[in-house]
């Protein structure tokens, strides 16, 4: 069964924003590997609210929405617990600028 992960930022029962931190504790404490993590914060997620023809993997056809991280595998993405390892952000094709 596909399962979606992010945080809803709930002050009540999600304190955290921290979508890395996020998929790092389902890798971590609910046996996801990171790859499944992954697909669980993209393609799962855009299906679990109904955006899965417009975003959530790179086809043709779907808005070109892609972060470039600073890490040299996905298996390397949960083990920086909480560390946020975007390079760079590009939406809808355009890059976008730091701040």
């Amino acid at each position: 069964m596909p399962v979606a992960i992010s945080t809803d930022f709930n002050p009540g029962s999600c304190p955290s924003k921290n979508l890395w931190l996020a998929l790092s504790v389902a890798c971590l404490k609910m046996g996801l590997t990171p790859r499944e993590a992954l697909a669980a914060v993209t393609l799962n997620a855009a299906w679990a609210i109904g955006q899965q023809e417009e975003c959530g993997s790179l086809e043709p056809g779907k808005r070109a929405d892609m972060l470039v991280l600073n890490v040299p595998t996905a298996e390397e993405i949960p083990y920086w617990l909480g560390e946020n390892p975007v390079r760079e952000v590009i939406i809808g094709g355009v890059r976008q600028q730091r701040e």
